[in-house]
C-alpha cells in the first residue's frame, strides 16, 4: 500500500555500523577499555587564567609548570585561540586534542568554542583520564568529549601501562613498554582518517 509507514526492527550489528565514525569510536573505546578507578593518589589543584586544574602530585612536567608559572604553553595557546576564532566565522568547529593529558589545551579550547564547537580530548592513560574528567567538570566544559583511545597510523587494540612522573612527555611506544606486563590494559588505537 502506497504511503504506509513501515517500522523496521534492526539488530544491533546492523545499526552499529551506521553510526558516525566518532560516535562509533567513543562506543568501542568504552566497551574495550578497563574503567579506571576514582582518584586514589595525592593530587594538587591550581586555578589559572586558562582554567582550574587538578593534577597528580608526582607530575614533574605539566603540573609543575602550571603551579610554578600559572600557565602552560600560553604563547602557543594564543595562536590556537586565534585560529579557532577565525574558523568559527565559517560555522561550528571540531577540535582534537591528541594526548590531552589533564586538559591544559582542551579546557581553553572548549572555552573558546563554547556554543560554537566541540573538543575531542584523546588520552591513553586511564589514571590521567580521571584527572581529565575531573577538570572537565571543574571547568564546566560541556562541549568537551573525552575519548580513552590512542591516535596512531594503524587501528586496533594496544596494551599500555600507566606511568608516573612526567606525564606530558610520553609516547605510545613508551606507554607500551612501561610497567609490568601484568599491569597492562587494553586501549583502542585508531587513525585520524577514521574520524574525518
Amino acid at each position: 500500500e502506497s504511503g504506509t509507514n513501515t517500522k523496521f526492527k534492526l539488530s544491533p550489528a546492523h545499526w552499529l555500523w551506521k553510526l558516525p565514525p566518532m560516535l562509533l569510536i567513543l562506543l568501542i573505546s568504552m566497551l574495550i577499555c578497563c574503567s579506571a578507578s576514582p582518584l586514589e593518589d595525592s593530587s594538587s589543584f591550581v586555578a589559572t587564567a586558562d582554567g582550574s586544574f587538578f593534577y597528580p602530585d608526582d607530575d614533574n612536567q605539566v603540573g609543575l609548570t602550571l603551579s610554578t608559572f600559572g600557565q602552560y604553553e600560553r604563547q602557543l595557546q594564543n595562536v590556537a585561540d586565534t585560529v579557532l576564532r577565525q574558523l568559527m566565522i565559517s560555522g561550528d568547529v571540531i577540535a582534537y586534542d591528541i594526548g590531552a593529558n589533564f586538559g591544559t589545551w582542551s579546557i581553553p579550547m572548549s572555552r573558546t568554542l563554547a556554543g560554537r564547537g566541540t573538543v575531542y580530548a584523546f588520552e591513553v592513560q586511564r589514571r590521567i583520564i580521571q584527572y581529565l574528567k575531573l577538570n572537565r567538570l571543574a571547568n564546566e566544559a560541556a562541549n568537551m568529549q573525552i575519548v580513552h583511545a590512542a591516535l596512531s597510523n594503524i587501528s586496533g587494540v594496544m596494551l599500555v601501562s600507566d606511568v608516573t612522573g612526567g606525564y606530558g612527555g610520553q609516547t605510545l611506544s613508551m606507554l607500551q613498554e612501561a610497567g609490568e606486563a601484568a599491569l597492562r590494559y587494553k586501549v583502542l588505537r585508531t587513525t585520524l582518517d577514521l574520524l574525518l
